[in-house]
């Protein structure tokens, strides 16, 4: 009996011995077809990239870049001006880490463009870009200069003809008031033009109110911005008449002003006595109630 237990026990030892080199052996014939397959993988890709890399049938012309759909105020003239800028990158190949580098840089570079939001590549060789532009808010008269500026007084245009159909609002300020007049793409730094361009900003946060056709084209002069002994910014609206708007949101006399809407509630009370202001001199929302001078 003892015997027969030793020769079972030998044979089980036997069986699990030989089980074992079996999986043993098929374990490293698995890791050796693996690492041949992913060896094998690291060619093909590295020859893919070589392909994409050398054939000219994968190259970008960045003059080509296609543009995300643009807002309906932009100036058509906008992406052709910005292909035009990418005309003097060179072709490269489309997986060219350098190539949105490079887009990125020069497309940032336009007035209009606030960011590039996003650059895609779209086999076999071209490119798309989403854009962020600015839009414009008002037109700046400084003498002989006219400019286009948007809702944070950085400068769009510098020539009269590059300002946008649909501009509603004039800043006007004396070349004192306006200090450095910046190239376009860069901010006005001088406070009196920041603060027309906050009450401008303002005005077109209420385009529903019932003076609101009333204030388009309206000229918002900052001249005064500073002074003490009169109100800092007046408005001239097309009727003729002067609102003594007084300062901006933000400024100095700001958090004693009374808010935006109020001061355009205000006008609505004069329009309501005299329809289109018409007779109106000029109107003081400094106070309320406002005050109003009829011509005599």
């Amino acid at each position: 009996m003892a015997k027969e237990s030793n020769d079972t026990w030998s044979s089980l030892r036997e069986a699990g011995r030989r089980t074992s080199d079996f999986l043993f052996q098929g374990k490293a014939t698995g890791i050796l077809l693996l690492v041949l397959i992913v060896a094998l993988t690291g060619v093909v890709i590295h020859l893919v990239k070589a392909r994409l890399l050398l054939s000219e049938h994968f190259r970008v012309d960045p003059s080509a870049v296609r543009f995300g759909d643009l807002p309906t105020w932009a100036p058509e003239r906008i992406a052709s001006e910005l292909r035009q800028r990418c005309k003097g990158l060179p072709a490269r190949p489309i997986l060219d880490p350098l190539l949105e580098a490079e887009l990125r840089d020069v497309l940032s570079g336009h007035p209009w463009v606030e960011s590039v939001s996003a650059i895609r590549r779209r086999y076999p060789n071209f490119i798309e870009a989403d854009l962020v532009l600015r839009r414009p808010l008002a037109r700046v008269d400084v003498r002989s200069r006219t400019l286009t500026v948007d809702r944070e007084g950085t400068v769009l245009e510098d020539t009269p003809a590059g300002v946008p159909p649909g501009i509603v609002y004039v800043l006007r300020a004396t070349p004192a008031a306006a200090g450095l007049i910046p190239k376009p793409g860069s901010k006005f730094t001088a406070a009196p033009i920041l603060h027309g361009v906050t009450v401008a900003r303002e005005l077109s946060a209420h385009p529903d109110h019932g003076i609101a056709p009333l204030l388009r084209g309206c000229e918002i002069d900052v001249s005064n911005v500073g002074r003490r002994d009169v109100p800092e910014i007046t408005i001239r609206l097309a009727s003729g008449t002067d609102v003594r708007w007084g300062s901006a949101p933000g400024s100095e006399l700001g958090p004693i002003e009374i808010p935006v809407r109020g001061k355009l509630d205000s006008l609505r009370n004069v329009d309501d006595k005299y329809p289109g202001l018409r007779g109106v001199k000029w109107i003081d929302v400094t106070t309320d109630p406002c005050a109003f001078q009829k011509d005599s």
